[in-house]
């Protein structure tokens, strides 16, 4: 897909992102009373996969971009060795963080409600299922250097790191209970629109023993990162020569897969539909500006000066 289609793309799905605002300004306790079904197996699965791909995604391509570093010729033993620890760290500490993402109670921890998992327990799944794809990005990379490669997977890394920090900060400001705790009977803890936050969360916090999380639906941060899909996807036809020239098709799978960890989260209850539309419209966001944030011409600036 060429940029300006791409760019045709987002304008026309921002517009449906904000018909689903619109709509959801006006039905959201509505739609959720309609699709709510607590703990639905598939619909868990696929809000599961909205965390693990979009942090193991981080993961892989530190592992391609490691190996760019190691065969471009113009980088010293120092700096490889520096790029080799750098990665090996970003790697691990992101997943760390995604693994316990995973296994927080939104996700798998869902499915065991009674078991509370140990920093342990997420370090040896981070081992298991997240840091080895560093190794695997690492194997299958190009062999062969790549300026527009190293700038686009620098693209998708800030893509991913700024996406979940904002995120992270974002809902530590806007206090919005999720649905499932609005029907659970809890005194004061009622729905509330998304341009009204409450503003009594702590008070209810310690009065019901509830931790943050339960006031945290809005913005949602599946839908930025399942919708981040439509950009971290296409990358992989650079990786793999079997996807060549399949970015159009990787970006509609992408889509897909974005709207369906949209509807997961309204599904469990943990987000109303205009949790998902601003959640998914901050993605497009990002999304764009790092995307036509030019770093390559950067250093091909400086290149000229130093002639």
């Amino acid at each position: 897909m060429s940029g300006k289609s791409a760019i045709k793309h987002d304008i026309a799905l921002a517009a449906v992102l904000c018909a689903m605002l619109t709509a959801g300004s006006f039905f959201d306790r509505e739609i959720s009373q309609a699709l709510y079904m607590p703990l639905n197996v598939l619909f868990l699965t696929i809000t599961v996969a909205g965390q693990y791909v979009f942090f193991s995604a981080f993961i892989f391509f530190a592992g391609v971009l490691l190996r760019q570093a190691s065969v471009c010729g113009t980088i010293g033993g120092k700096k490889k060795q520096f790029y080799k620890i750098a990665c090996a760290y970003l790697s691990l500490s992101t997943g760390m963080i995604g693994s316990a993402a995973v296994l927080h109670y939104e996700c798998i921890g869902a499915f065991f409600p009674d078991t509370e998992f140990s920093l342990l327990f997420v370090f040896i799944f981070c081992m298991l299922f997240m840091y080895p794809l560093m190794f695997v990005g690492f194997a299958v990379g190009p062999r062969k250097y790549d300026s527009s490669l190293v700038e686009l997977l620098i693209r998708m890394l800030v893509l991913i790191t700024v996406g979940a920090s904002f995120i992270g900060l974002l809902k530590l400001f806007l206090a919005r209970p999720r649905f499932r705790y609005t029907v659970a009977g809890y005194d004061g803890v009622g729905f509330t629109p998304w341009y009204m936050p409450i503003q009594n969360a702590g008070e209810l916090m310690t009065m019901h023993g509830m931790d943050i999380n339960c006031f945290q639906s809005l913005p949602s941060g599946h839908a930025l990162m399942g919708m981040s899909s439509i950009y971290i996807f296409p990358v992989l036809a650079r990786i793999f020569p079997g996807l060549k020239n399949k970015e159009t098709t990787l970006r509609i799978t992408g889509l897909i897969y974005g709207l369906a960890v949209m509807l997961s989260r309204i599904v469990l209850g943990a987000h109303y539909l205009s949790d998902v539309a601003i959640g998914a419209l901050l993605s497009l966001l990002f999304g764009n500006a790092v995307l036509r944030f030019r770093c390559g011409n950067i250093v091909n600036n400086r290149k000229n000066k130093s002639k």
